[in-house]
């Protein structure tokens, strides 16, 4: 093999990332709850104990949209309400959490650890719900 086709094999793979990066990240922050993280969360808070490939992929997926969705909502951005809670040191907290919870809830997958998945889910809950409190007091109980 020549060298000459690595920066083409980096230029394909590069350009394969960039064509299928998600979409969420020109989401605000209500939409990127709404349509990503409360369907993706609910989910796995849904999970009733897989016992097919099929399933765990489904929760996989989630997992997933939850991880990448919390990365991005720990950027901050616009509320609802208009504020922006960039740079403030509780919502930078709260999405921290969020992404090691769906971390933990990536590896209960992968393991195909139901009670894993579930001790996941309930790390999950409590930023969420912490956040609801904080930033969107009219949003909560069932995420």
């Amino acid at each position: 093999m020549s060298l000459r086709f690595v920066p083409s094999l980096l230029l394909v793979i590069t350009l394969g990332y960039s064509i299928s990066a998600p979409a969420e990240s020109e989401l605000s922050i209500n939409e990127l709850m709404v349509q990503v993280i409360t369907p993706a969360t609910n989910t796995l808070w849904g999970a009733d104990d897989p016992q097919t490939a099929a399933a765990w992929k489904i929760l996989a997926e989630a997992a997933g949209k939850t991880h990448a969705a919390a990365i991005k909502t720990r950027q901050g951005g616009v509320l609802s309400d208009g504020n922006n809670p960039s740079g403030e040191p509780e919502w930078e907290n709260l999405a921290d959490q969020m992404v090691k919870a769906a971390v933990l809830a990536q590896k209960a997958i992968r393991a195909k650890d139901f009670d894993a998945l579930l001790d996941a889910g309930n790390e999950l809950y409590t930023p969420c719900e912490a956040c609801h409190q904080i930033y969107h007091s009219g949003v909560k109980g069932n995420l």
